[in-house]
């Protein structure tokens, strides 16, 4: 997506202690898939209709629906973005849909690691499950881990206590989200913060600065770097570094790591609008939405090709 915030993909495999975890190879958050809104270049419409639809799991239902069913389907979601029932779907109202869309991806995604986690099916997580099924291994009087588990394991420890919100011991699924995800709570922001410092303030000066920033990733060697090194150093300089003191500091930390729902789902409304409103109205009526079928989603009825005139659809509620 178009704000995505230069490496944050790349700072998160390292920063949150999620991907270094079981966890994350458990498909580590649609979420995470849909920020390749290009692969190699190429357009990936799947990233559009899993955002339209809110994950991979909607848009693979519509795989196998009908002409019929899937007109069915993508007019009552345009019921339901149309908060003001006057027939269309606004920037505005596309824009919101696809903020709740990215959110559910997340919500969604944590569920699927908590119910594998959650081994004794009991609908909360303690922290020996989490042990379990991330490290192999519960730590006892018996069995001291190497330095390098413990250090990730007291990290992943501060987490889970922070995510405990009721301080039980537990997780439920409420509380494991933000375990899972940090970066989308607020009461977890000096969690992140700090976490984030831990793996890149090399210098320990409380902040980032911008050679912490580019990281071990590009060594100027030439004088000539690549495009993306000047990308990134002008989001660094004109965007995240805000007070211009040349060092990332709290606030700003959280708001570079932190999820862009509202820009991604203008980006992406933007995007469908672009290639849906044939009339250039700056909004879309149902009939435009059905003629575009393919840019919100996929069906049997993608398999049909052009022999399909005027409406087609797919898509489900969210």
């Amino acid at each position: 997506m178009g704000h995505s915030y230069g490496l944050i993909s790349l700072l998160l495999v390292v920063s949150i202690g999620l991907l270094i975890t079981v966890e994350s190879d458990s498909k580590h958050a649609e979420s995470n898939n849909m920020a390749d809104h290009k692969a190699d270049g190429v357009h990936n419409v799947e990233f559009d209709h899993q955002a339209f639809l809110g994950g991979e799991k909607a848009a693979k239902a519509f795989e196998d629906l009908t002409e019929s069913e899937s007109k069915n389907k993508l007019t009552k979601i345009v019921e339901s973005i149309d908060k003001n029932n006057d027939s269309f779907v606004s920037t505005d109202e596309m824009v919101r849909w696809l903020m709740e869309s990215f959110k559910k991806i997340d919500r969604d995604e944590s569920i699927v690691v908590f119910e594998m986690q959650d081994k004794n099916k009991d609908n909360v997580v303690s922290w020996d499950e989490y042990l379990e099924f991330v490290f192999g291994f519960v730590p006892g009087e018996d069995f001291k881990p190497e330095l390098s588990y413990q250090k990730e394991i007291s990290r992943n420890e501060k987490r889970f206590k922070s995510s405990d919100m009721d301080g039980d011991g537990v997780l439920n699924k409420e509380e494991y989200l933000p375990f899972h995800n940090p970066r989308i709570a607020d009461h977890m922001k000096d969690i992140v913060i700090e976490q984030v410092l831990l793996d890149l303030d090399n210098n320990i000066n409380n902040g980032v600065d911008l050679e912490e920033f580019l990281g071990d990733y590009y060594k100027q060697d030439d004088g000539n770097p690549p495009g993306w090194v000047k990308e990134e150093t002008d989001l660094f300089n004109s965007i995240l570094d805000t007070d211009k003191d040349g060092i990332l500091k709290g606030d700003e930390i959280y708001a570079w790591v932190s999820p862009k729902y509202k820009d991604n789902a203008v980006d992406e409304a933007l995007h469908l609008l672009k290639k849906s409103d044939d009339d250039m109205d700056g909004k879309l009526s149902l009939e435009e939405i059905l003629n575009h079928y393919d840019v919100f989603a996929g069906s049997r009825v993608t398999h049909y090709g052009h022999g399909l005139t005027g409406n087609s659809a797919l898509h489900e509620e969210l």
